[in-house]
C-alpha cells in the first residue's frame, strides 16, 4: 500500500485529485487570493534522503528536498495560497529557515494558471518586498499586503480587505489537524506533498457535505 500511494504521490496523481476537487473556486465580487506559510517540524527519520532518491530524478540535498533548520530546529515550510478557509489552490514545500518573500510570485503564478483572473493578493508582512509587488502589479492584481514599518514610500493597503486573510489561516489550522501532514516523516519534498494534497482535498470534500447536509 505504501509502494502505490509513494508512486502516486511521486507521479503526481495526488496532485491532479487535489486540483480536481478544488477546481472552480467560488469568489464574492472581489476575485481575491489569499497565501501564508507555516512551519511543520521535520522528524528525524525526514533526514538523509536515500540513493533511491536519484532514480526518481530528486536531489539528495536537504535544502532540496524542502528540509532546513529553523529556530524550532529541523524543520519544512509549507506556503499555500487559497481562495477561502476550505479551497486551497497551490502548495510549494520549502526549507524551515527559508524565507517567504521569493515563494510569492512563482505562488501567483501557480495560482494563476488555475485561476486566470485574479483582483488582489492578501499576503502578510513576510510577503512584502517591492520586486514582489510590482509583480502583482504587473499582472493585474493589486497587492495588498501591510507596510514595514521602515518603508520610506508606503504603498497602498487595505484593512478591511486584509481581514479575509485570516482565511488561509484557518484551512492551514485545519490542515495540521492530521498527524501525516503536522509532522514531516518523508525524506522526499514529492513524497510529503502526497499526503497534503490529499488532505487539503479532503478538507474541500468535507466543507461540501456540511454545506449539503446544513441545507436539507
Amino acid at each position: 500500500m505504501y509502494n502505490w500511494f509513494r508512486r502516486w504521490a511521486a507521479s503526481g496523481h495526488l496532485q491532479a485529485v487535489f486540483e480536481d476537487l478544488t477546481d472552480n473556486p467560488v469568489f464574492g465580487p472581489i476575485r481575491r487570493i489569499l497565501i501564508d506559510s507555516t512551519i511543520i517540524r521535520a522528524h528525524a527519520h525526514a533526514a538523509g534522503p536515500r540513493r533511491k532518491a536519484q532514480k526518481i530524478g530528486q536531489e539528495r540535498s536537504a535544502t532540496a528536498q524542502g528540509l532546513g533548520r529553523s529556530r524550532g530546529g529541523f524543520s519544512t515550510k509549507v506556503v499555500v495560497t487559497a481562495s477561502d478557509e476550505n479551497t486551497a489552490l497551490a502548495v510549494k514545500v520549502i526549507p524551515g529557515q527559508a524565507s517567504d518573500v521569493p515563494r510569492l510570485e512563482p505562488m501567483l503564478d501557480k495560482t494563476l494558471d488555475r485561476v486566470p483572473a485574479i483582483d488582489e493578493l492578501d499576503a502578510d508582512k513576510g510577503f512584502d518586498g517591492d520586486k514582489q509587488r510590482h509583480a502583482c502589479t504587473a499582472r493585474g492584481v493589486f497587492a495588498n499586503i501591510p507596510n514595514k514599518k521602515n518603508r520610506v514610500h508606503p504603498w497602498a493597503f487595505d484593512p478591511v480587505g486584509y481581514r479575509e486573510r485570516n482565511r488561509v489561516e484557518r484551512l492551514i489550522g485545519k490542515m495540521k489537524q492530521f498527524r501525516r501532514v503536522a509532522t514531516r516523516y518523508e525524506k522526499l519534498k514529492p513524497i510529503f506533498l502526497g499526503p497534503i494534497h490529499l488532505v487539503l482535498g479532503f478538507i474541500k470534500v468535507k466543507s461540501k457535505v456540511n454545506q449539503k447536509v446544513n441545507t436539507t
